[in-house]
């Protein structure tokens, strides 16, 4: 989502001939003189997730450890580019704030294709990658202005950024954020890389590269840059009561139809012994009655059990299935009603020995 910082104008006046301002046209023609006397020697890269469910944004936190390893102050403009939309961004140089401006979408798209967001993030059951895209008015660069004398310094970023969240075949929703780790190749030297991705309490995840999960934090740390991006992918977890209830609430209305049939079946033969001359309504319509409620439940509970025991606005569930399922079942518990009572009166007859006056 964030790409590292990159001096992207020359930062000696003879320099200036060899780079095409990077806010205007033109593309740059060599690398800006002045940037290979920084070394980026460790970056702390931190990804708080668990906020995502509540406001749909990520806290990202970049801290850069920089070493000015020439005998003079490096001054120029850098940028800073996020893989998704960036907000309440915050930029300190040694802890002291530094202004910074965004970027507009046209000089975004003008930067290195190589960094642009990642075009994927893993699948957090290990399937086929999921697509990620970000949004045309999201602001996603920001340019400030430093100067970095020599020694070492600590540079820090931290920004709000955009989660997108899609409904794919997982029961919940699929969150994601990318972010770009390539323009760290243009610096001095780039050394160790710490990566922490913090998620909501038991929620699955999975990251690109691959991190190390221990309770709700995925660690990593890399001796290089491990490649152009970094894909996060998370989503709610389902109880096995979850798993469970997806065969058994089918498997509850189917046999509630069936039984329902065969009790009222039975019912109506012991109504029908031959010695009993009463009318079979009186005992049919309401058990007809009950078969229908039960019906009504069941098949409503089944048509519902793909959003049921999920945490609260994480169903990721299309359309109107769900409820166009219950009307569905309610609609069959009102037709069992008669249904109901002409399988009484058919066991009753049969019963009897013949079909008789209807009672």
């Amino acid at each position: 989502m964030v790409r590292s910082l990159l001096v992207l104008l020359a930062l000696a006046a003879p320099a200036h001939a060899n780079v095409a301002k990077w806010w205007g046209e033109g593309t740059r023609t060599s690398e800006p003189g002045g940037l290979r006397e920084i070394a980026i020697e460790r970056e702390d890269l931190r990804f708080d997730m668990r906020r995502v469910p509540t406001f749909g944004s990520a806290r990202v936190s970049a801290t850069y450890f920089l070493d000015n390893r020439g005998t003079t102050t490096v001054t120029g403009p850098l940028v800073f580019v996020a893989g998704s939309g960036m907000g309440n961004l915050e930029v300190t140089f040694d802890r002291a704030p530094v202004k910074s401006r965004s970027l507009d979408p046209a000089q975004v798209a003008a930067l290195p294709a190589a960094w642009q967001a990642p075009l994927t993030t893993p699948s957090t059951d290990g399937g086929e990658s999921l697509g990620y895209q970000t949004l045309d008015d999201d602001i996603r660069a920001a340019a400030f202005d430093l100067a970095i004398p020599p020694g070492k310094h600590e540079l820090a970023i931290l920004y709000e950024a955009r989660a997108p969240w899609t409904k794919g075949k997982a029961p919940t929703i699929i969150y994601q954020l990318g972010y770009v780790l390539s323009p760290a190749r243009d610096w001095g030297s780039f050394g160790k890389l710490d990566v922490t991705v913090e998620v909501p309490p038991g929620w699955r995840a999975a990251v690109s590269p691959r991190l190390t999960r221990t309770g709700d934090t995925l660690v990593g740390t890399f001796a290089s840059l491990p490649g152009d991006t970094i894909g996060i992918t998370m989503r709610a977890s389902t109880s096995t009561l979850y798993a469970v209830l997806q065969y058994l609430l089918p498997l509850l209305a189917l046999f509630v139809i069936v039984g329902g049939w065969i009790a009222l079946r039975a019912l109506g033969r012991r109504r029908g012994r031959a010695e009993d001359l009463r009318p079979t309504w009186p005992v049919s319509l309401p058990a007809s009655l009950l078969w229908a409620a039960a019906i009504a439940v069941s098949g409503g509970f089944a048509s519902m059990r793909t959003v049921l025991l999920l945490p609260e606005g994480q169903s990721g569930a299309r359309g109107y299935g769900p409820a166009m399922g219950v009307v569905l079942a309610i609609f069959v518990g009102l037709i069992a009603i008669p249904i109901g009572m002409l399988v009484v009166r058919a066991g009753a007859k049969r019963r009897r020995g013949g079909p008789g006056p209807f009672r």
